[in-house]
């Protein structure tokens, strides 16, 4: 007789604690260290039908290929919607494996979407794109403070470009140890410099193979880096059934709280990538200058609303368009109409 069992993994940087157990009792509970001999002692517990629920954290998709074909199923518990763990009374490591062991013997665990290898390898490049970036702003806003402070008004943007400091920050009357520390926030930011012109070289590079690119940048007003961040994060446009899944899953929008008579607006949940959800804004900000349909809306939601929310109503517009063209493989061509292309032949959707 096949037994099933299952297996909750409290997952850390340096040892795991796992709970076993059937669909009625707990079977036992043991740590193993993240090594290559904890693995050999924690395969050897196991069977080929035991099924294992994790924390979909940083190292999950490590612990998954360590173990993949000595269970029957590996599945990813999102940890953000799993509240049990975190309101917990009783937070010990054993305690929280128990749970994820628990619930998924129940099939009440809140699964995480699982992303590609490419994708994530893909992501990752965007994210050190954005810590680059933002040190190359720190080292600007610091020279404009130095400035500042000599009475001297410079916008940060002139800064960003080769030669900006030669231009217009060293042709300032300054003395000998300001220039000194301009010189090595100047020497710093060309370095940035050349080192995010070299991401943004590979990123477009392996964006290029992403399924639906092509879709996705004939919006005018799409960039490369944000198609990039917004197709790693949808997948398979296809686990969506709708728009506004699509929207819910970007975290853009509303809470709802209704309870009898009373509907209350809240805020955006902001649930999910955040940096999809910016990748999504700034679109938009593109996207108007370019589209009349978009800014037109944009600007009859800005009178009543005020700018961010305008911002997100728009972006739930723009994710429509962006459903539609990757779901039906289309080029985009008239917001206004919703008009779009398949490569040679054009079709109207109603």
């Amino acid at each position: 007789m096949i037994r099933k069992r299952y297996i909750g993994i409290d997952l850390h940087t340096d040892n795991f604690f796992a709970c076993f157990r059937d669909k009625e009792d707990e079977l036992f509970s043991k740590k193993y260290e993240l090594s290559q001999e904890g693995f050999r002692e924690f395969i050897a517990d196991l069977s080929p039908y035991d099924i294992i629920a994790v924390e979909a954290v940083a190292n999950a998709p490590f612990f998954k290929r360590k173990i993949l074909g000595y269970v029957e199923k590996i599945v990813f518990v999102a940890p953000g919607e799993f509240h049990v763990i975190g309101s917990s009374y009783k937070k010990t490591d054993l305690n929280d494996a128990g749970k994820l062991a628990f619930y998924l013997s129940k099939g009440l665990l809140p699964l995480a979407r699982e992303k590609s290898e490419f994708h994530s390898q893909l992501l990752s490049m965007i994210e050190t794109r954005s810590v680059l970036v933002k040190a190359r702003m720190m080292a600007n806003h610091k020279t404009i403070s130095i400035l500042t402070r000599q009475g001297i008004k410079l916008s940060s943007h002139r800064l960003i470009y080769k030669g900006g400091y030669q231009k217009y920050v060293f042709i300032h009357p300054l003395d000998s140890l300001m220039m000194l520390e301009l010189g090595w926030l100047e020497t710093q930011v060309e370095f940035l410099n050349q080192k995010i012109a070299e991401v943004n070289r590979q990123i477009e590079e392996m964006a290029q193979s992403l399924k639906g690119f092509k879709n996705l940048t004939s919006i005018t007003g799409v960039g490369v880096i944000s198609a990039a961040i917004i197709l790693c994060t949808i997948g398979d446009i296809h686990d969506f059934s709708s728009p506004k899944k699509l929207a819910s899953y970007f975290g853009l929008v509303p809470k709802v709280r209704r309870s009898n008579k009373n509907n209350p607006t809240y805020r955006i949940t902001k649930r999910g990538s955040k940096l999809a959800r910016t990748a999504i804004i700034t679109s938009v900000w593109q996207v108007i200058r370019y589209n009349d349909e978009l800014k037109t809306y944009y600007d009859r939601k800005r009178e009543f609303k005020g700018g961010k929310r305008a911002a997100v109503a728009t972006a739930n517009k723009l994710i429509k368009v962006i459903f539609d063209v990757l779901k039906n493989d289309c080029i985009f061509e008239d917001v206004s109409r919703q008009r779009f292309k398949k490569e040679a032949t054009a079709f109207d959707f109603a």
